[in-house]
């Protein structure tokens, strides 16, 4: 599947804004049997140097693009089904701090 924001039906399975970043987790279903759960991160801060948050979301695999859930751009990527939103959130909020800090050296 490489639209990850249409399909024949599209839910919102839950939203969640945490460290800087506001998250959309939406299953789309293209067939009887065929859903794909996507999570769009749009990032909600931004700084003028050092590592960014949009970098580190490319990182992670989720790929810059239009997203019809957040109403302007987003980083989406397919995530496995049946994620802890909030979980996910708060490890990637972490890994960003750890990132951004070893990034100084």
């Amino acid at each position: 599947m490489t639209n990850l924001h249409s399909a024949l039906k599209t839910t919102v399975v839950d939203s969640h804004a945490g460290d800087g970043i506001n998250y959309i987790l939406v299953r789309l279903q293209n067939g009887k049997d065929d859903f794909a759960d996507t999570l769009h991160a749009r990032p909600n801060s931004y700084s003028t140097s050092g590592f960014q948050t949009t970098d580190f979301l490319s990182l992670l695999g989720f790929q810059r693009s239009g997203c019809a859930f957040h109403g302007s751009e987003c980083f989406c990527r397919q995530v496995p089904e049946g994620v802890n939103l909030k979980g996910l959130s708060t490890d990637i909020g972490k890994s960003f701090q750890i990132l951004s800090i070893s990034a100084q050296f």
